[in-house]
């Protein structure tokens, strides 16, 4: 029925066919480089009513994360249900930053929300700001 050449020629190809779309599976498959993240509020001790910085720096694989899609901070008063979003802008290589006034004294916490390269980085902090 079919000869051999024909059955040789047909696993020839499946050979072809398997061994590229495994090499398009482990493309698919291979892990996203994780984000770096460093947080920082200047003054390192905020004060009540007194603006402060706080700022992220971004990097992957060690270089600078220039153009994240989206960086901001959820701020709220620790045991408090009103949280605020705020953005932040670029400011300087991979250094992304908002400024912020502390109403009252007490511990806030900060969430920073990072979106770039197809990755998504949020990571909470608690501040103590003073009177």
């Amino acid at each position: 029925m079919f000869s051999l050449s024909c059955i040789a020629l047909f696993l020839l190809l499946l050979f072809f066919a398997t061994s590229c779309s495994s090499s398009e599976t482990s493309e698919t498959l291979r892990k996203p480089v994780p984000l770096n993240v460093s947080f920082v509020v200047s003054p390192s001790a905020p004060k009540a009513e007194q603006p402060s910085t706080i700022s992220v720096r971004v990097e992957q694989e060690g270089k600078p994360v220039n153009d994240a899609d989206e960086v901001k901070f959820e701020v709220w008063k620790k045991g408090s249900e009103d949280h605020r979003m705020v953005q932040a802008v670029k400011t300087t290589d991979g250094t992304y930053t908002a400024q912020e006034t502390f109403k009252a004294s007490g511990t806030y916490c900060i969430m920073y929300h990072v979106t770039a390269r197809d990755l998504h980085k949020m990571i909470k902090y608690e501040v103590s700001v003073q009177k």
